[in-house]
């Protein structure tokens, strides 16, 4: 156990556990009541989820979020209320004839900038309440369609006997894959939901890096200038130190970004570059 544990870790998550359960168990192992994660993973969806601990939580922000790339099973002939296999039934239909041209020409259909209407089980916020909390109430209420962009979309595989179809797509953030799914069977003249979800990468970040949840207490943690571009650590003289205790600015012959300052290996602050002088951009706890 270390109470000033500091850093960040890749965890693959494990399909039916939430993304805070994931922050629970990183609490107990690291003694620390600060964990945050950057992308929220739906309950049934499995993979990549990035999460920062102790004050790694104030440089979580700085970590590029987008685009993200998933892979994703719809089963087709059955719509469900949350798009996903954990939902209600609401309609079978029948799947028409299909093969693998045409379902590639629809996939890359989808390529570029596009609408999306999110999900009615979705964590957005409609008039103060979850959208998911007015769904599972039975309140109606309207969504505005957003603003998308799949840069990839690969077939993985069509199972005709099970009418599966398996696709990669890398996407902005905010993007829906559920939606993404039910529009795709949509156009393929028939219904479907997802049958699994899987992120794989976070931008430069990869769950083949990953840990399994089972690692989490024996995990070392990486250094945030592994997650985040653009950022260097700098060991700093007393005087320097002294300034940058009380937030003051500094000119420092340094090129990069952001500064993760230290004295004796000991956290001072984070300064972001302006112009020609680094100015104090979030502070760290000391003595």
């Amino acid at each position: 156990m270390n109470s000033d544990a500091f850093g960040f870790l890749l965890v693959d998550k494990k399909e039916d556990v939430t993304s805070t359960y994931v922050d629970i168990q990183a609490k107990k192992a690291f003694n620390t009541r600060r964990v945050g994660h950057l992308g929220t993973l739906d309950p049934f969806a499995s993979g990549l989820l990035l999460l920062a601990i102790g004050e790694a939580t104030k440089l979580l922000s700085l970590v590029p979020d987008s685009p993200k790339t998933y892979e994703a099973t719809i089963q087709l002939g059955q719509e469900r209320d949350t798009l996903d296999r954990c939902g209600n039934v609401l309609l079978d239909q029948p799947v028409p004839p299909l093969d693998k041209t045409e379902i590639k020409a629809v996939l890359n259909s989808f390529l570029g900038q596009s609408k999306q209407m999110p999900p009615r089980y979705s964590a957005k916020w409609i008039d103060g309440k979850r959208a998911y909390d007015l769904a599972r109430e039975g309140i109606e209420f309207t969504q505005k369609p957003i603003s998308i962009t799949v840069s990839h979309m690969e077939l993985v595989s069509y199972d005709k006997e099970a009418k599966q179809i398996t696709f990669r797509t890398t996407v902005s953030k905010g993007t829906y894959i559920r939606s993404l799914g039910q529009d795709i069977a949509r156009k393929l003249n028939t219904v479907g939901y997802l049958l699994s979800l899987r992120r794989t990468r976070i931008p430069s970040l990869s769950v083949e890096d990953a840990i399994s949840m089972e690692d989490i207490p024996s995990a070392s943690l990486l250094s945030p200038t592994f997650c985040i571009p653009g950022l260097k650590t700098l060991e700093l003289n007393p005087e320097q130190a002294r300034k940058a205790r009380n937030g003051l600015s500094l000119r420092l012959n340094e090129s990069a970004p952001y500064l993760l300052l230290r004295e004796s290996n000991t956290r001072i602050a984070l300064y972001k570059k302006e112009q020609d002088t680094y100015r104090c951009y979030r502070g760290f706890a000391h003595d």
